[in-house]
């Protein structure tokens, strides 16, 4: 005997059928956006916080002091298994990064990773592509992980002042130099003495995570952890996640 809550759900299915993003089969009951073949098939990091990893090492600073660092998949250029994250980048699937927040904060649930962090940052975008797009990918995913683990989210402390070129086909030096100045520590007070938690969607180069933490850690006495969806890795060609950063 189904409860009302199932019979309702598998009327709505009935009615308006979901689907996987990934393999676009029908999903079922208890199923939230990918199915059970496709979540179990994902390219999982498997780096579940773990102390030392090849993230926290990337991240390794002078210029602040870092707590934790980690991402939930790896990206895979031209593979079907980027659409939850492409739905909510380019398709304005808003419910899909609230919902992969969701799944960050739960898989690193029993890690410790969010042990004494005091608040959320997400990657700001500046005012032209927050205008284009209508919404903050990264504060989504941010909500998300808030949803869960019940740390607030701080969207006004710091701001991105302008959008920085491409830098797939940058070297380091250059990539460092092209975000340099593109954030701006508007109310270094609501940071001061807290350990901070900057959240992104995809970690390419780590260029503008390494810069926001910086101008982050100026507010003074800043501990910086580190989360993503994914991490990519250098390719010859091209990722298509940077299709956008190009126009």
């Amino acid at each position: 005997m189904c409860t009302l809550p199932v019979f309702a759900r598998r009327v709505a299915d009935f009615l308006f059928p979901r689907v996987c993003l990934v393999c676009k089969q029908r999903l079922q009951v208890g199923e939230e956006y990918l199915c059970v073949s496709c979540l179990q098939s994902m390219p999982y990091t498997r780096l579940e916080g773990r102390r030392g990893n090849v993230l926290e090492r990337l991240f390794m600073s002078e210029d602040y002091e870092l707590g934790r660092a980690t991402a939930l998949y790896y990206y895979q250029t031209h593979s079907g298994r980027t659409q939850p994250i492409l739905s909510f980048k380019y398709r304005h699937r808003t419910d899909v990064a609230l919902w992969l927040g969701r799944v960050m904060a739960r898989q690193l649930a029993g890690s410790g990773f969010f042990e004494g962090v005091d608040v959320i940052v997400p990657v700001p975008l500046s005012s032209r592509r927050l205008f284009q797009r209508g919404y903050n990918q990264c504060e989504l995913l941010a909500k998300g992980i808030s949803g869960v683990t019940h740390i607030p989210v701080n969207t006004a402390a710091v701001v991105r002042r302008v959008d920085n070129a491409t830098q797939t086909h940058l070297d380091y030096l250059q990539r460092e130099a092209n975000v340099s100045g593109i954030f701006e520590l508007r109310r270094s007070r609501q940071l001061h003495g807290k350990h901070v938690l900057l959240v992104d969607d995809v970690i390419t180069t780590g260029s503008t995570l390494r810069q926001l933490a910086k101008v982050v850690a100026a507010a003074g006495d800043v501990t910086v952890s580190v989360l993503a969806v994914a991490l990519s890795t250098f390719h010859k060609h091209r990722p298509e996640i940077d299709a956008e950063e190009s126009t």
